[in-house]
């Protein structure tokens, strides 16, 4: 999905994109959803990549970079509404520094895509893949700074029967909202 062009200006746009990105995932980023084990599932994770996809590179690592600071400043912004730069260092630390890594992924992902008439064809499955990829970065990067302040390694059986449900679920509802923003863009634009 190419940025909407709101105005005629680059910056000017990227700006307005940063900002409508920023506060979708602060609203919807501290929201928690149980979907399998009792597991708090929250939407951080697909929307910090989404944007990155959505909205390219600049645009989402920005929106990324912009939270996390808010986040730490005191702004309720983590997920439950939690904030402080404590949470950096803390068992979820490792999510939320591989937030803008996952962007980086995404975004890149999304740019190499474009490129390419094999996957602008295929614009569902590429961006289901972006958004799969890039949000199994974030996970493996969180569990590997949990179990490096627990000491315990977790079993792959464990990952996919406790985290793969949501990862999956979250990849269907971004890929879904990429395919319907587009198609609504589409007929504004005709």
């Amino acid at each position: 999905m190419l940025p909407p062009k709101i105005t005629g200006n680059k910056n000017v746009n990227e700006s307005i994109l940063i900002a409508i990105a920023l506060g979708v995932i602060c609203t919807l980023g501290p929201l928690k959803i149980d979907f399998a084990a009792g597991l708090p599932t929250t939407l951080q994770s697909l929307l910090v990549v989404w944007f990155a996809q959505a909205f390219g590179l600049r645009v989402g690592l920005t929106s990324v970079l912009a939270y996390l600071v808010l986040g730490g400043l005191g702004f309720g912004v983590f997920s439950g509404g939690a904030s402080g730069w404590q949470h950096f260092i803390g068992s979820n630390g490792g999510f939320l520094l591989a937030f803008p890594v996952g962007a980086f992924i995404a975004g890149s992902l999304a740019q190499i895509a474009s490129t390419f008439a094999l996957f602008t064809k295929a614009k569902l499955i590429s961006s289901s893949f972006i958004l799969f990829i890039s949000q199994t970065a974030i996970l493996a990067l969180g569990l590997i700074w949990q179990s490096m302040l627990v000491g315990e390694t977790i079993s792959l059986g464990i990952i996919m029967d406790i985290f793969l449900p949501g990862l999956l679920i979250k990849t269907a509802i971004g890929t879904l909202a990429l395919v319907i923003i587009t198609r609504g863009l589409t007929r504004i634009k005709s």
